[in-house]
């Protein structure tokens, strides 16, 4: 039960937090009180300070979204650095590390995958996933530590739960929840790593199987890890930056070793993004060839038709000038006039006959000659 010489005199006045926000002031690992504004937080560690100061006083406090209002009180109460509240309040930072006297302020960017793809990608390849990327801005002080969600990817109270499970950093509870908010965040990102692996080899499959895929699923599988990428590359530099200000806080052993695989779990996950970025690269290229490939068949399958659509149509007219030239003698001996040269001569017909078939046979050689028959 909270003891009530933490909380905060006026505690019936309205507060403008989140019904999912938290506050938790803990002495000696213990959850002595948990205050419901940051006006009550705030009290309860400076009470807490004055009458256990050698007992470790923590304050825990976990904001979903909150308001402007909350974020200039907090500002006002923990001496936070403005800059610092102007990133949090802007959101759409990207992961950093930065020191402003006695208060880190670390920003994540926490990703998971969308629970409902569209049901035109699904039918496409069920494999499709969707990553959305969120925010997480962390204050560290020396009593207290407070986390400014923009996101609900991150289980907050699960990753307050497993701190206050770990007894082993007592003397530095600041560090002990900040290695278990980075382990979270980070942890996060192997299923959505394999789950996009596990989209590659489908495209490498459907590509070396049936043959090229569309141009949009190769795009959806880059636009993806560049929307992971933002999240994952920054944290490199983030966490050499970290490794510094731990050397200036000398924590023990067991907590540098922690912080040390969270460190190796962001390498790991900038390889495999990169193991990745290849992969698209040369799915890309192999695609592009086949596709290319594809189009350069089908275009010689169309000029081999326009090839015999010509020759047919040689023959075709080539026939048909035959057949003309006894079609233009009788037609011209057709003709029902009374006064015609050779209309009354004894070898007209015969006559005719032969001009037809020599005629025609003229041209049937001529038309040979030149490759049309």
């Amino acid at each position: 039960m909270a003891d009530p010489r933490y909380l905060n005199q006026h505690s019936e006045r309205p507060t403008r937090c989140n019904a999912g926000d938290h506050f938790v002031l803990y002495i000696e690992a213990d959850a002595v009180a948990h205050p419901r504004s940051v006006a009550e937080a705030a009290d309860a560690l400076d009470l807490a300070l004055d009458q256990h100061s050698n007992e470790q006083p923590f304050l825990w406090i976990d904001l979903l979204r909150p308001s402007r209002e909350d974020l200039a009180e907090l500002a006002a109460r923990f001496d936070l650095h403005p800059l610092a509240v102007e990133d949090a309040a802007e959101a759409h930072q990207r992961p950093k590390y930065e020191h402003y006297g006695t208060t880190d302020f670390v920003v994540l960017r926490p990703a998971e995958a969308a629970p409902t793809p569209s049901e035109s990608d699904v039918a496409r390849d069920p494999a499709i996933i969707d990553v959305r990327v969120g925010e997480l801005h962390v204050f560290v002080g020396a009593a207290f530590v407070i986390l400014v969600a923009h996101t609900d990817s991150v289980d907050l109270p699960a990753v307050r739960r497993a701190f206050e499970r770990d007894p082993r950093f007592l003397e530095f509870p600041q560090l002990s929840a900040l290695y278990r908010i980075m382990d979270e965040v980070v942890d996060g990102y192997e299923p959505l790593l394999s789950a996009l692996e596990d989209y590659g080899d489908s495209l490498e499959e459907r590509i070396f199987g049936t043959g090229p895929v569309p141009s949009r699923d190769v795009y959806y599988l880059s636009r993806e890890l560049i929307e992971l990428g933002r999240a994952v590359n920054p944290l490199g530099g983030l966490a050499a930056s970290l490794h510094v200000s731990l050397d200036r806080h000398r924590p023990p052993e067991d907590l540098l070793r922690g912080m040390r695989d969270v460190t190796d779990h962001i390498h790991t996950a900038i390889e495999r993004l990169e193991r990745l970025r290849t992969v698209v690269r040369e799915i890309f290229s192999v695609n592009a060839t086949l596709i290319a490939e594809r189009q350069n068949d089908d275009m010689r399958q169309l000029n081999e038709l326009s090839i015999q659509q010509n020759e047919q149509m040689k023959k075709i007219s080539a026939w048909a000038g035959i057949f003309f030239f006894p079609s233009l003698i009788a037609g011209a001996y057709g003709m029902n006039f009374k006064h015609m040269p050779e209309l009354h001569w004894l070898l007209g017909y015969p006559f005719a006959l032969g001009l037809m078939l020599s005629g025609s046979l003229l041209l049937y050689l001529v038309f040979k000659r030149v490759g049309w028959l």
